[in-house]
C-alpha cells in the first residue's frame, strides 16, 4: 500500500512540511521542476503522524468534498448517533488523511461524549495505538480498527459537559474565595487558626456522594480502614 500523498506549504526557498512531532525543511533545489499542483512527497515512516497544514477547505476527499465539510458533517453525525453517516464520512476523511480523522475522533470523544461514557476514551487511545502498530509494521491499512472507534463513537451515550465547563471556567471564570473547610492543617492560614488533625477528620477529609450530596467520612463506598486510620494519626 502506498503512503497518502503530503501536502505541503510552499516559502520562498524551501518546502515545509508539518508533521505532529516536527517540521522538515527541504530546500526548492533539491526537488523536480513540476508545477505546484503536481509537486507530492511521500512521506511512508511518517504518515501516521500527518496533520495537513494546508487549510481543511482547500484539501478533498476522495470523492470529492471539501475536508472542513467533511469533519463538520462526521462530528454532526456523531452527536445525532447517525452510524451510517458517521461511518460515510469518517472513510471519506480517512481514505487520504487518516491521521486527520484520528484527530477528531480523539477530539470527539472528550467533546460530545465526556463523562456519559467514562471509559470510552482509553478505549479509543488503545484503537488508534493498534491502528499505528499496523501501519508501522505494514501489516495493512489499519482501517479495521478505526471503523470500530467510529462505530462506538456513533453508538456511545453523549454528554457536553466537558466543553461546556471548559467554555465557563476559562472564559468566564467568576472569582471565589477558598471555603472555610479548605482552610486546615495543609495551608498557612488554617495552621495559624490552630487547626490540626482533628480538624482535618472532621472538616478536611469528609468525602462527598455525587448523587446525593451527603457528605461522610467514608463517602459512597464503605470504608473498613476510615476509623483505623483516624485512631493511628490521632
Amino acid at each position: 500500500m502506498t503512503a497518502p500523498l503530503a501536502h505541503v506549504q510552499f516559502r520562498r526557498t524551501r518546502v515545509q512540511f508539518k508533521l505532529i512531532q516536527s517540521t522538515i525543511n527541504i530546500p526548492l533545489g533539491a526537488l523536480p521542476a513540476l508545477r505546484r499542483s503536481q509537486l507530492a512527497i511521500r512521506m511512508p515512516l511518517d504518515e501516521n503522524s500527518f496533520i495537513p497544514s494546508t487549510p481543511l477547505s482547500e484539501l478533498t476527499t476522495r470523492q470529492g468534498h471539501q475536508l472542513d465539510k467533511a469533519a463538520s458533517a462526521f462530528q454532526k453525525a456523531v452527536r445525532r448517533s447517525h452510524l451510517d453517516d458517521c461511518l460515510y464520512w469518517a472513510c471519506e476523511m480517512a481514505d487520504r488523511y487518516p491521521a486527520y480523522c484520528w484527530r477528531r475522533i480523539r477530539v470527539i470523544v472528550s467533546e460530545d461524549i465526556g463523562i456519559a461514557e467514562p471509559n470510552l476514551p482509553a478505549t479509543i487511545r488503545a484503537l488508534h495505538e493498534t491502528w499505528s502498530a499496523e501501519r508501522n509494521e505494514k501489516r495493512g491499512d489499519g482501517l479495521l480498527y478505526l471503523i470500530h472507534a467510529v462505530i462506538l463513537l456513533a453508538k456511545a451515550r453523549k454528554s457536553r459537559m466537558v466543553d461546556n465547563a471548559l467554555y465557563v471556567h476559562t472564559a468566564d471564570p467568576e472569582y471565589r474565595d477558598p471555603p472555610d473547610y479548605a482552610l486546615d492543617m495543609h495551608t498557612k492560614h488554617g495552621r495559624e487558626m490552630g487547626r490540626d488533625l482533628g480538624h482535618f477528620w472532621t472538616e478536611g477529609a469528609l468525602l462527598g456522594d455525587p448523587e446525593t450530596g451527603e457528605v461522610t467520612v467514608e463517602g459512597s463506598i464503605p470504608d473498613p480502614y476510615a476509623e483505623r486510620a483516624r485512631r493511628i494519626t490521632d
